[in-house]
C-alpha cells in the first residue's frame, strides 16, 4: 500500500528501486485520498508502474483511480471480506414481533464521520414519538464531537444510549442487539469501512451514505443516500420496519445474503 504525504517519497524511490532489480510489484490500492485528490507523486508511481499490477477494493475504486491517473496496467479487486470468519455466518437470527427498534451506529466519533447527522436523527426520533433508541459505539475524536453530543436536548436524551468503545465480545452483543445499522459518514477520504461487513455479518441491514467504495460494498438491496436526504431515508425504513414483521425478516435475510455474496467475491478474486 502506498503512505500519504512526504511518505510517497519514499514509496517512488523503493519502487524505482525495485524495477531496477527486475522485482515484479503489486500495489495494493486502500485510500481514496489521492483518488479524491490529485497527487503528481501517485502519478509518477502509476507510471512506473505501468507494466506491473495494481489491486483495489471494488471496481468502482478502480475505475476512479484510473479516470484520475490513466493507469492501463494490470488491474484486480479484492475486497477485504476474506478476513472475516464465516463459522458464525447466518447463526444471528433477526426476527422479532418487538414493537421497537434499536439503530446503531459505531465508529471514531466525529462531525466528519456524520456524528451530527446521528444526533439530529435522535432529536428527530423523539419529536416524532417513535419507539426507537439510538445505540452509539466509539470514542469521540475530540471535543467538538462529544459537545455535539452532550447539545443533543434533554427530552430526546431517552432516545439514545451511549456505550463509549467496545471490542471483542462487547462489540459482537452490540451488533447482535440492532434492527438496523447507520453510517451517515462525511469523511472525504472514506474508502471501504469494515464496520459495514461487520453489520451484515450479524444479519443487520445498513442505510450508508455513498463515499468511496461503499455503494459497491452494499450492493443493490442497500442503496447508498445523499446526506441531504439521509435522516428520512431512515424515517422512512423505521416505519416500514416498525408497521411490519415481515419487512424486518426481509431486511435480515437482505443483509445475511449481501454478506454471502461478498465473501463468494472474495473468494473468487
Amino acid at each position: 500500500t502506498l503512505n500519504s504525504g512526504s511518505g510517497l517519497y519514499l514509496d517512488l524511490l523503493f519502487l524505482l528501486y525495485c524495477k531496477l532489480l527486475d522485482v515484479d510489484v503489486i500495489l495494493h490500492h486502500h485510500s481514496y485520498g489521492y483518488i479524491n485528490k490529485h497527487s503528481q507523486m501517485v502519478k509518477r508511481i502509476s507510471e512506473a508502474l505501468s507494466k506491473d499490477a495494481m489491486i483495489f477494493l471494488s471496481p468502482k475504486m478502480r475505475d476512479d483511480f484510473k479516470r484520475v491517473y490513466g493507469f492501463q496496467g494490470a488491474s484486480f479487486t479484492l475486497n477485504n471480506i476474506f478476513q472475516y470468519d464465516m463459522s458464525e455466518y447466518g447463526m444471528h437470527e433477526k426476527y422479532s414481533d418487538a414493537p421497537s427498534l434499536k439503530i446503531g451506529f459505531i465508529s471514531n466519533l466525529a462531525i466528519e464521520k456524520g456524528l451530527d447527522i446521528v444526533c439530529r436523527l435522535v432529536e428527530e426520533l423523539s419529536s416524532k414519538n417513535l419507539n426507537v433508541k439510538v445505540i452509539l459505539a466509539g470514542p469521540f475524536s475530540d471535543a467538538e464531537a462529544k459537545n455535539r453530543f452532550e447539545m443533543i436536548p434533554e427530552n430526546a436524551q431517552g432516545y439514545v444510549d451511549y456505550l463509549g468503545p467496545v471490542y471483542g465480545d462487547d462489540k459482537s452483543a452490540f451488533f447482535e442487539s440492532l434492527d438496523l445499522f447507520i453510517f451517515p459518514t462525511l469523511y472525504e477520504n472514506e474508502a471501504q469501512p469494515m464496520v459495514l461487513v461487520e453489520a451484515l455479518q450479524y444479519g443487520v441491514p445498513v442505510i450508508s451514505t455513498d463515499r468511496g467504495a461503499i455503494s459497491d460494498l452494499l450492493g443493490p438491496d442497500f442503496p447508498t443516500v445523499e446526506a441531504d436526504g439521509f435522516i428520512g431515508a431512515v424515517l422512512e425504513s423505521v416505519d416500514s420496519m416498525l408497521a411490519s414483521d415481515i419487512r424486518r425478516s426481509e431486511l435480515t435475510k437482505q443483509a445475511y445474503s449481501r454478506f454471502g455474496e461478498l465473501k463468494e467475491i472474495s473468494g473468487n478474486e
